[in-house]
């Protein structure tokens, strides 16, 4: 009679490997949004700063779809930049390396002046 146990273990370090990779795909979306993230020049002159909650769908090919605002900062123009960063992240080149399907993602867009 075989034992459950390796089959479970073996679960286990699937489950601890697709986390691992799912937080380095999370690394790569921000380091990527934040590279195509511009401040807007009213926002700095206006001294606007706030946090962006942006929802989308990424699929393997890299595109990104269904851009949307979850979470206002509370100025219109920092949202719609934020959005934009989104947008311009797409096609993310790497992606292929972390999804087989298409997945839904919320990342949060921080502007802060310096």
């Amino acid at each position: 009679m075989r034992s459950a146990v390796p089959a479970v273990k073996a679960k286990a370090m699937r489950a601890q490997g697709d986390a691992g990779r799912a937080a380095q795909l999370m690394a790569v979306l921000h380091e990527e949004i934040n590279r195509q993230k511009r401040y807007p020049y009213i926002a700095k002159r206006r001294g606007l700063d706030g946090v962006a909650t942006i929802a989308f769908r990424l699929g393997p090919d890299g595109e990104i779809a269904h851009i949307q605002v979850l979470e206002s900062s509370g100025y219109g123009v920092l949202d719609k930049a934020a959005g934009a960063a989104v947008a311009r992240a797409s096609p993310l080149a790497r992606a292929s390396t972390y999804l087989e399907s298409p997945r839904d993602f919320q990342v949060k867009v921080v502007f802060a002046r310096n």
